[in-house]
């Protein structure tokens, strides 16, 4: 098990190996991020369709495919690959007691939560309603509450992470934490930078549309790396239990 076997082995070099050897993991990830292309060229060609004036077709005006449409199959599906994502850091937890993965679990249910109910366009509002946030520029309120609640949502998670790495653990358990902190930190930066970013340049519809996509896209993508590499650790973890029984049983032969 990944926590109680501790081994010189990197991360990377472990998720190569399961991924060679198991066609489970193999496929999963290519089905995900297939499924996620394809979701993201719906879009982009639907919304092409758009700005070439066939707004007339009623599907093209009203198509569930667009990124940020709420209730969208986008959307939705983001959700249950966050939510996948959480459910598998929770199993791999249970099986390697590792701490990291435990809080890791907790970090993508709060990206779940705030996918379903809004969290941060509602931080942002309550922001806004109690005149605590000010508007700047082409930047409105709504903006930098949305920023604020982020920001406050990200320190919470930091401070649970320094927490988590004073933690007993393994180095293994350790480095497959800090892949899924690079990948959170691409998350908030296009959750917040791009965002950010899309809301201060509205000048240009095509610039807005593009950044609008990248920022949807960004997100989706990367939710959907954060879980192929939870279910690969998952599949490796189910692996080693084993190997480790296979070579006990050689060495009973052999002996």
């Amino acid at each position: 098990m990944l926590a109680r076997n501790p081994s010189r082995r990197s991360a990377r070099s472990v998720l190569a190996a399961t991924l060679a050897r198991d066609p489970v993991a193999r496929r999963f990830a290519i089905i995900l991020l297939a499924v996620n292309a394809i979701l993201l060229g719906l879009h982009l060609a639907t919304e092409t369709m758009r700005f070439m004036g066939l707004r007339d077709i009623g599907w093209v005006e009203r198509h569930p495919f667009a990124l940020d449409r709420e209730g969208g199959y986008a959307e939705v599906f983001n959700v249950v690959q966050a939510a996948t994502t959480s459910g598998l850091l929770g199993l791999i937890y249970l099986r390697s007691r590792a701490r990291i993965f435990f809080l890791w679990a907790i970090v993508f249910a709060v990206v779940v939560a705030d996918d379903a109910l809004m969290l941060h366009e509602r931080g942002g509002r309550i922001l806004v309603d109690h005149d605590l946030v000010p508007s700047w520029g082409t930047l409105r309120g709504q903006d930098f509450g949305e920023l604020a609640t982020w920001g406050v949502m990200a320190a919470l998670v930091g401070i649970v992470l320094l927490w988590a790495r004073r933690a007993p653990g393994d180095q293994l358990s350790r480095a497959f934490g800090r892949l899924f902190l690079v990948l959170f930190i691409a998350l908030v930066g296009c959750a917040i930078g791009v965002d950010m970013l899309h809301s201060s340049l509205r000048h240009s519809r095509w610039l807005e549309h593009g950044l609008a996509f990248l920022e949807d896209g960004g997100e989706m993508v990367t939710i959907a790396l954060a879980c192929a590499l939870a279910f690969t650790i998952h599949r490796a973890g189910r692996a080693e239990p084993v190997e480790a029984e296979g070579s006990a049983r050689a060495g009973v032969d052999r002996a």
